[in-house]
């Protein structure tokens, strides 16, 4: 719940500073942007929360190498991409690689829906899952068209 909260809280957030005046943020996808990347900054550190990671390696697919690793990789490349989404020059680029790590990672969250007994922060019906994740994935969208000029 604090992924989407962050993101809605984020836009609406950056939204009203760009209604104040701000030229940063003063279109939708602008303040999307800064939505997004305020989730990405949170998801992405939370990859290296001790308890949150461990939960994190606890639904990466078993098929997949080194879970640990993975969880580390995608955690910086979130907290990249939020950085990206920031800087206007890399604004498109982020949100469409955002939108392929969203998608890469998205098997993560059907196993853990699948799992008998999943980590207590990851305990979200896959339909709700699912709900969120094509919002995050719109979200990137709107930022990806509405940011090229």
């Amino acid at each position: 719940m604090a992924v989407i909260i962050s993101l809605v809280l984020g836009t609406l957030g950056a939204r009203l500073v760009g209604l104040l005046g701000v030229d940063y943020v003063n279109s939708w996808s602008q303040a999307i942007a800064v939505g997004l990347a305020t989730m990405f900054a949170v998801t992405g550190v939370a990859h290296f929360v001790p308890a949150l990671r461990r939960d994190m390696i606890a639904i990466v697919p078993p098929r997949l190498p080194a879970p640990g690793l993975l969880v580390t990789i995608t955690g910086l490349l979130e907290l990249v991409g939020a950085a990206g989404l920031l800087y206007p020059p890399t604004r498109v680029a982020a949100a469409v690689c955002l939108f392929a790590l969203m998608l890469v990672m998205f098997p993560a969250n059907v196993y853990a829906s699948r799992m008998p007994n999943p980590p207590k922060s990851m305990t979200s019906r896959l339909d709700v899952r699912t709900a969120e994740e094509i919002v995050y994935l719109a979200a990137a969208v709107v930022v990806g068209l509405g940011s090229i000029q």
